[in-house]
C-alpha cells in the first residue's frame, strides 16, 4: 500500500506526541513499546520504522518536552506583564502542576534520565541548558557575569524540585502550600518582589 507524501513524518509525530504524554505521566519503566503503539493505533512492527529502541524514543520525548517548556518560557517572557515573574508563576502554577503529561521532563523524569545512557543525558543537558539561558536573559541586571548563570541554574533546579515535592503531597492543600513556598523562594532568589 502506498501512502501520501509526508505520511511517515505524520506517523512519527503521532507516536512522539502519544509517547511524550505517557512517559511524562507514567515514567520510563511503566510504559512499554506495545502499550505505546497500541495507544497510537499502530502495530509493534511499525515502531522500528521510526525509532531504534525504547531509549531512543524516550530521548526524543525528553527533548520534545523540554523544548516545549522553553518555548512557553520564551512566550511568558515576552508577553505584556510577563518576564521572570510570569515564567515562575506559570511553571509553579496549578496548570503545570495538574498536567504532568503536558509538562516538564525535568520535573517528572530526572531520576529515570539519570539511570539511562549518555545519549539521553547529553540531550537532556543540552535542552536544560537552553532553558537556563532563557532564565539568564530574564534575571535583573543586579546579577552580572557568571553569577547570572549560577542563579538561573539554581532557579530552574528550585522550580523542578518544588514541582516534584508538590506532586508528592497527599492533598491539594499541602501541594498548594509547597507551590506557594517555591514561588516565594524563587522570587527571593531572583531578588524580585513576590506578587502573584
Amino acid at each position: 500500500m502506498r501512502y501520501d507524501k509526508g505520511h511517515k513524518d505524520q506517523t512519527r509525530e503521532h507516536i512522539l506526541k502519544i509517547s511524550t504524554e505517557q512517559f511524562l505521566e507514567q515514567g520510563y519503566n511503566a510504559v512499554g513499546i506495545a502499550k505505546l503503539m497500541a495507544s497510537a493505533g499502530l502495530t509493534n512492527g511499525a515502531f522500528y520504522n521510526h525509532f531504534k529502541s525504547k531509549e531512543d524514543l524516550f530521548e526524543w520525548c525528553v527533548v520534545r518536552s523540554l523544548q516545549n517548556i522553553r518555548k512557553l518560557m520564551e512566550k511568558n517572557a515576552t508577553k505584556e506583564g510577563g518576564g521572570l515573574r510570569a515564567i515562575i508563576l506559570d511553571y509553579l502554577g496549578d496548570g503545570h502542576f495538574s498536567n504532568p503529561a503536558r509538562g516538564c521532563a525535568a520535573a517528572t523524569l530526572t531520576p529515570e534520565i539519570s539511570r539511562l545512557g549518555i545519549s539521553v543525558k547529553t540531550a537532556f543537558t543540552r535542552e536544560q541548558d537552553a532553558i537556563v539561558e532563557v532564565l539568564v536573559s530574564q534575571l535583573p541586571h543586579t546579577f552580572s557575569g557568571a553569577k547570572r548563570r549560577e542563579v538561573a541554574q539554581a532557579l530552574f533546579a528550585m522550580m523542578t524540585g518544588t514541582l516534584q515535592l508538590a506532586r508528592a503531597m497527599p492533598t491539594k492543600e499541602a501541594a498548594n502550600a509547597v507551590l506557594v513556598s517555591g514561588q516565594k523562594s524563587a522570587f527571593d532568589l531572583c531578588q524580585i518582589k513576590y506578587d502573584p
